[in-house]
């Protein structure tokens, strides 16, 4: 097992969140940080056809659609699963 395979231990990520705790950076640091930051920069000043939009468009409205029907709260969890199926289903 590779060591950043490992699951580190409570007390562990306690002490390495002290340690890190108050450090402040250089402005190299800061600098290196920013420029990386930036990102991939390919497809800036292009935009999705108007199918593309659709597409996202039906899945945003799908996925708020399974917020809301998992948000409910009733007594009884069948309940909520059917109407959740139901909601997404319709």
């Amino acid at each position: 097992m590779s060591k950043k395979d490992r699951a580190l231990s409570e007390e562990h990520k306690k002490k390495i969140s002290d340690k890190m705790k108050g450090r402040t950076l250089t402005q190299e640091t800061k600098d290196k940080i920013r420029l990386k930051l930036l990102g991939n920069e390919n497809r800036k000043g292009t935009s999705h056809d108007e199918e593309v939009r659709n597409k996202i468009g039906e899945g945003v409205m799908d996925a708020a659609k399974r917020r809301r029907a998992s948000v409910r709260k009733t007594d009884n969890d069948a309940v909520i699963q059917d109407e959740a199926y139901n909601i997404i289903n319709s």
